[in-house]
């Protein structure tokens, strides 16, 4: 009896370890509409979105981790990605996570993470590239988000982990809220958080904290 209860014990700590370990798998593409950014992120498993006729935005709601193949290409139309969940690079893949084309634009919202993949580890303990941490995981010269349109920041999203600046943006970009961290830019000589070259920037909320720029 003893050895079932234990063989009962072992199955749920196995199943919980390969839950939390799972992650959903899109492919990125073009984004037009609400229905074109779930099949982006992975299809209905994932995320689900709604469509508000007065403001004309899709919200999109991210209910697990997700790793994508290739960019998700925002051409036309405004969206809130909300919800709780990690947004990642699939192994072999280390370009950007979202861009927004000019005249689109995106809200990052909810608890939504993006994740470039860095492990920032020093004397064997996890730490922080701000602190002098090396990378033992992903490298990418990608940003995580690139915009040619409108990128706005809030709530508790979280931008982190990248080898790179976290946010090259040559449109309109407000940081309203949410983090962006640990991130360095190692190779490009940009700054590691967010890089704006053109359209009006501001920052009424959030953190920017524990990165590292290539000059510092």
């Amino acid at each position: 009896m003893k050895k079932h209860i234990w063989l009962i014990i072992v199955l749920l700590l196995v199943g919980s370890l390969w839950l939390t370990a799972y992650a959903a798998e899109g492919n990125g593409g073009e984004v037009t509409d609400g229905a074109s950014f779930v099949a982006a992120l992975g299809g209905e498993d994932c995320a689900s979105y709604s469509y508000d006729s007065e403001t004309d935005v899709y919200t999109v709601t991210l209910n697990d981790n997700v790793t994508v193949r290739n960019f998700i290409q925002i051409k036309s139309g405004s969206y809130e990605l909300c919800g709780e969940g990690t947004l990642s690079r699939i192994s072999g893949y280390t370009g950007t996570l979202i861009q927004v084309d000019s005249g689109a634009s995106l809200t990052l919202g909810g608890s939504v993470v993006l994740d470039g993949g860095a492990v920032w580890m020093k004397d064997g303990e996890p730490s922080t590239p701000a602190d002098g941490a090396a990378n033992e995981g992903v490298s990418s010269s990608s940003v995580l988000i690139r915009s040619n349109g409108t990128f706005v920041l809030t709530e508790d999203a979280i931008l982190q982990n990248n080898t790179a600046t976290a946010i090259g943006s040559s449109g309109p970009t407000y940081i309203q809220g949410g983090a962006i961290r640990y991130c360095y830019a190692i190779d490009t000589w940009d700054p590691a958080a967010l890089y704006c070259s053109n359209g009006p920037f501001s920052m009424s909320g959030g953190e920017i904290y524990g990165n590292k720029g290539a000059y510092n």
